[in-house]
Formats: structure tokens, sequence, C-alpha cells
């Protein structure tokens, strides 16, 4: 596209809204599971979260409903 932009002579802006995501609500339910160190490193950050903690396969597992919108998920870009 920036080729044929070019060749055509076209004006072309861009524009990145900063926390796009951080604003954008999920409308349905959806649960993400996390593994490893990163389960260690949020129990370090709320220590109430350790009772949800399950070890799945020698590994800690928790999993979380996501209540804002998530980068790369898909429904995400199409809510924001």
């Amino acid at each position: 596209m920036m080729i044929l932009n070019a060749i055509e002579g076209r004006d072309v802006a861009f524009a990145d809204v900063v926390g796009a995501y951080l604003h954008t609500h999920m409308t349905e339910f959806v649960a993400m599971r996390i593994t490893g160190a990163e389960v260690d490193i949020l129990c370090k950050l709320k220590p109430e979260w350790e009772e949800f903690v399950t070890i799945e396969n020698g590994k800690h597992v928790l999993y979380v409903r996501l209540n804002k919108a998530l980068y790369g998920y898909v429904q995400s870009a199409l809510l924001w």
C-alpha cells in the first residue's frame, strides 16, 4: 500500500490511541489460562489470588476472567 500511495501521490495519516484496549470492556465471557512464572509474579502482587492457583502437570496454573479487552484477542479489535 505504501508504494501505491507514493506512486499515486496520496496523502496518508496514521493515528495511535494510547491504551485503547484498556478502555474497552469485554461483552462475553472470556477465560484466560496463565501458567508458570507469571503465576508466581501475580501471586506476589496479589497474595489473595494464591487460593485460586492449581497445579497441572507440575506447573502452577491460574484461570482468570477478562473484564477488559486484551491486545491480540480478535474480539478486542472488533470491540474497539
